[in-house]
């Protein structure tokens, strides 16, 4: 398994359309390209970071044919960024997991 960091940098005041289409890009490339899902988070200075795992770095790399309903999808992410693209990306390979998703034990 490998982690995916992605920063975003997004243009003030299209905060809340960029969470939509994160979301729903997010949502394609777990279905048709075979991640594993992904968090986002925000820094206090405003900055987004996306965390996704995928099964291997091969998966991660492979070529995604993007339909075009999806790649619009896509675009309308990208053009909530102030470069048009996100920040950075690293792939980082995991050494340890103890990544817990038991949330009714929180409550």
């Amino acid at each position: 398994m490998i982690g995916v960091l992605i920063e975003f940098d997004v243009v003030e005041g299209k905060e809340q359309a960029f969470i939509d289409a994160w979301e729903r890009t997010t949502e394609i490339i777990y279905q048709r390209f075979g991640s594993l899902g992904s968090r986002l988070h925000k820094e206090a200075s405003g900055l987004y970071v996306a965390y996704a795992q995928w099964p291997n770095k091969e998966q991660y790399q492979a070529e995604h044919i993007w339909s075009e309903a999806d790649a619009a999808v896509r675009a309308e992410m990208r053009n909530t960024l102030v470069a048009g693209k996100p920040k950075s990306v690293r792939v980082l390979g995991v050494v340890s997991d103890l990544l817990k998703s038991d949330v009714a034990r929180l409550s």
